[in-house]
């Protein structure tokens, strides 16, 4: 892997700091780099977050919102509960949650899109797929795998529901801004 897709991943990704397992940490910025190189990406810093709503919001800065909502929540239920929730799993998951979508997506006369391919195998199942090539564990892959709609049916794991939700609550929340823009017209 280059140096300099590394350096690229870890700084749009600040949140990658709070990892105390160096290993995994180091994991996450290889599925990053590899989902680039398998996409064919040079640069992923303005791919949208989503295509199912209208949004000024990134892929980047929605993983990281993600990211964030996900550590603070479990951080507090560990915190007020003892429920014992491993965070380096939380930002593992929050962080590939939708590494996904850089083979789901592709950029045609400058307008992102979903690729063909994307249309048949969603980002849940190709980001768990570039999970598990580079060795991140099962439990956290089972979490990227089922963070959207395609988990509805399969029981989630406490870091799965955890993130599953904080990533609704930012598509919600972008849905409901565009419904209040809607209506002040």
């Amino acid at each position: 892997m280059t140096d300099d897709k590394r350096t690229y991943i870890a700084s749009l990704f600040p949140e990658l700091e709070l990892f105390e397992d160096d290993d995994l940490r180091q994991r996450v910025i290889d599925v990053w780099v590899r989902a680039m190189k398998k996409g064919g990406w040079d640069a992923i810093d303005e791919i949208p977050f989503t295509k199912a709503a209208r949004t000024d919001a990134t892929l980047i800065s929605h993983v990281r919102t993600i990211t964030r909502l996900a550590h603070s929540s479990a951080s507090i239920l560990n915190e007020l509960h003892g429920y014992g929730i491993p965070l380096d799993w939380i930002l593992t998951g929050a962080l590939l949650h939708d590494v996904g979508k850089l083979l789901e997506y592709e950029l045609v006369d400058g307008e992102y899109r979903i690729c063909s391919d994307g249309k048949l195998v969603r980002h849940p199942i190709t980001g768990a797929w570039l999970a598990l090539e580079a060795g991140i564990p099962a439990g956290i892959v089972h979490t990227i795998s089922n963070h959207s709609h395609e988990g509805d049916h399969v029981p989630r794991s406490q870091e799965g529901v955890i993130i599953h939700h904080m990533d609704f609550t930012h598509f919600e929340v972008v849905k409901a801004r565009n419904r209040a823009e809607e209506a002040k017209k």
